[in-house]
Order: C-alpha cells, then structure tokens, then sequence
C-alpha cells in the first residue's frame, strides 16, 4: 500500500513539475510575410482615373455638334494638390459630318493630364479641384481642356464632378484646322 502512495505522490509531483513548466509565455515568430500597407492613407503613389463625359460645341450663332465618350487616365500622385499622368479616351461625334469634313465619327485623344485639389482633404470630404489636359485627338487635332469641379469622397478613392472647356483644332467645311470652342461635364472615379 506504501508502494502505491508513492508511486501516486510521485507522479502527481512529477505531473505538477511538468505543468509549471508549461506556463512559461513564448512569444510567436515574426511572420515571414511583408507587413500591410495601406494604400488609401498614402500621400504618395500610383494614381488612376476614369471619367464618362458629354458635351457640345459652344460657339454662338454656329452649326454645333454634341459627343460623347470616356477618358482613362494612368499616372502618379505626387500629394493631394499635384496629380500628373497620361490620358487616352474615346468620343463619339453627334451628327458630326454638319460641322467636320470627316466622315468618321469616332475620335481618339491622347493627352498628357496635371490636376490637384485646391484645398486639403484633410478633414473634408468634398473639395474643388482644377485639372488640365493637353494633346491630340486622332481624327481632329490639337486640343487644351481645363476643368474646374468637385471630389468626393477619401483621399485616394473619390468620385469627380467636373466642368471643362476645351479648345479644338477641327478640320471643318469653312477651314482646315480652325479653333472650335467645347464645353462638357465629366463624371468619374479615381484612386
């Protein structure tokens, strides 16, 4: 019986011992993984855009033609104010053989796009932006569009509403290469 105790005493002790040395905190491996980084918070970085638009010519007491069509723009946001990149879109001209000698009424523009808030977006959700673009339009020719609106929304993901004039070179039944004045409203999202 003697035995028995002892042997029971000792593997309670024993169990005991194992236990306590069980409680000691190991802290986990550093995961081998790269650490997360938050896109949306970063002031800096790849910047994307796309913006549907409708417009029409607005030159008084002229035949005018209205479009449709969308722009994408690709490039780097340098802060909040300055935004620059590389554009490429697609219009469709509206009853365009009234006013341009082309019989085409599809037009490519490939342009160079700067753009930046006018105040901080710090503690805001809507703020107005300006944004300027200038190149050319396969079809058409040179084009300068500046654009005043608003942004909604974070700072690295927003909705756009804008407002633009452009000034386009067309090649028109009166003149090759004359100056025809635009206006369009451009809805969009960047990030």
């Amino acid at each position: 019986m003697k035995r028995k105790i002892f042997i029971g005493l000792s593997i309670a002790l024993c169990l005991q011992c194992a236990a306590q040395e069980n409680q000691v905190k190991r802290l986990p491996d550093v995961p081998k993984r790269t650490a997360y980084k938050d896109y949306s918070a970063q002031e800096t970085g790849y910047w994307f855009a796309v913006e549907p638009q409708v417009g029409t010519m607005a030159d008084a007491g002229r035949r005018c033609i209205q479009f449709c069509g969308a722009d994408y723009v690709n490039g780097w946001r340098f802060s909040e104010f300055m935004r620059a990149g590389v554009g490429i879109g697609m219009k469709y001209y509206i009853n365009s053989s009234d006013v341009r000698t082309s019989s085409l009424s599809w037009a490519f523009p490939l342009y160079a796009d700067v753009r930046g808030n006018i105040i901080s977006q710090n503690d805001r959700n809507t703020v107005p932006f300006w944004s300027a673009d200038i190149g050319a339009e396969i079809h058409n020719g040179f084009f300068f569009a500046p654009a005043i609106g608003l942004r909604m929304g974070e700072q690295r993901c927003a909705f756009t509403v804008s407002l633009s004039y452009c000034l386009m070179q067309m090649d028109t039944w009166s003149d090759d290469g004359e100056l025809r004045n635009l206006v369009s409203l451009k809805l969009g999202y960047e990030f």
